[in-house]
This record gives C-alpha cells, structure tokens and sequence, in this order.
C-alpha cells in the first residue's frame, strides 16, 4: 500500500509539473518536502494531493472503508 501510495503522488505532482524533494511514506503519515512552482497555492496543491490520493486508495482498497481504520 506504501508503494501504491508514493506512485500515485509522484504520479500527480508530475503532472502539475510540482517537485518531490524529499518523501518519506510511513504506516500512519507521510512526509513530503515538495518544490510548488509559485502560480499554485500551498493549500490548493496540498488539497489535490490528498483528496486525489485518498480517492484512488478507497477505489484499489476497498477494506479501508471499514472502521477501525
């Protein structure tokens, strides 16, 4: 799943041409240091990725919808 997770942001951030730095995927977060060109806002870039994430994840993984998490 950590795998599938660092694929799709490098995915996404390739795509709106936003530069990883630095990544780091954890069980529970994940640390990201991203180089955001400046016609895009941090909380507009930070809402795509974890919205678009978060959307594929629920889609390959359907298990994840349970609770507890």
């Amino acid at each position: 799943m950590a795998e599938f997770v660092e694929q799709t942001l490098r995915m996404l951030c390739e795509w709106r041409s936003i530069e990883i730095l630095e990544m780091n995927v954890k069980e529970d977060h994940i640390h990201v240091i991203l180089s955001i060109p400046p016609r895009l806002s941090i909380s507009e870039v930070m809402g795509m990725l974890k919205g678009k994430t978060a959307i594929k994840l629920f889609k390959s993984f359907p298990t994840l919808k349970k609770k507890p998490y």
